[in-house]
């Protein structure tokens, strides 16, 4: 196992309390708006790992996230749309994989910050569709989503800006974005198996971390269910918000 994978198993290092900390707020964040898991984790895990090694371990944590909450998430998935966003981002995951394995880590971290920010500024402005977007945005929406995923497993801002923006309840987003999220990180992982790139102690790192994500989730369902609309889309783009200004800092940093 690499040395910095051991150290994210040892208490008295530095690592163990960031990942596993970054872990248990993803999933709070997972339970309440569908989406963040990634968005929150992967920044903390690339400040101690290369994103070819944290990215592993948070799209084996969304699989296994997504496959325990589908049986309750079910009724509330719009069939439609993750079918339709889900299909398009299998081939533009592959294409992301190569981006991962090839692409100098402070230039992903720059990329990661830039799309963050984009949907931070559209979700900000109040834009939504004024009506349920056609299958060809649907089809553009599934496709940036997948690269996405495939080269960074932050799939998460082209869904948010389609899901927010759309004539969907928050309990349909949220639903919906998960069970996408899990069929991506299916996709990815076995990418990067295909490409010998997949990293089998980390996915090992996945299973020890997903009880403290799972706790996680938990908290933050309960939580989405007592809040209202307008709290769960102001902490939406709160989350992105922070998010973006986390991966800006880290790609600047990597420049000094």
């Amino acid at each position: 196992m690499s040395e910095s994978l051991t150290n994210l198993l040892q208490p008295g290092d530095p690592l163990f309390w960031a990942a596993w900390l970054s872990v248990l707020v993803s999933g709070i964040l997972r339970g309440f708006t569908g989406f963040g898991s990634a968005l929150f984790s992967v920044p903390i895990l690339s400040l101690f790992l290369s994103p070819a090694l944290a990215a592993p371990i948070v799209m084996g944590l969304q699989v296994l996230s997504g496959l325990e909450s589908l049986r309750k998430d079910r009724p509330d998935i719009d069939m439609r749309s993750a079918v339709q966003l889900s299909l398009p981002g299998v081939v533009t995951s592959l294409a992301g994989i190569g981006l991962l394995v090839s692409l100098p880590e402070r230039t992903l971290r720059l990329c990661m910050g830039l799309i963050v920010l984009g949907a931070v500024v559209v979700l900000a402005s109040g834009w939504r569709f004024e009506r349920r977007p056609g299958p060809l945005l649907t089809f553009g929406v599934g496709a940036v989503s997948g690269l996405l995923n495939g080269f960074s497993a932050m799939s998460g801002p082209p869904l948010v800006l389609y899901f927010l923006g759309g004539p969907f309840s928050p309990a349909t987003a949220r639903a919906s974005m998960t069970s996408i999220f899990m069929v991506q990180g299916f996709v990815s992982l076995f990418g990067l198996l295909l490409v010998g790139a997949l990293n089998w102690q980390a996915l090992l790192v996945t299973v020890l971390l997903y009880p403290v994500l799972a706790f996680g989730t938990w908290l933050g369902t309960a939580a989405f269910y007592r809040a209202s609309t307008k709290a769960y889309r102001q902490v939406a783009v709160g989350t992105l918000a922070i998010l973006a200004a986390v991966l800006m800092l880290q790609a600047v940093r990597s420049l000094a």
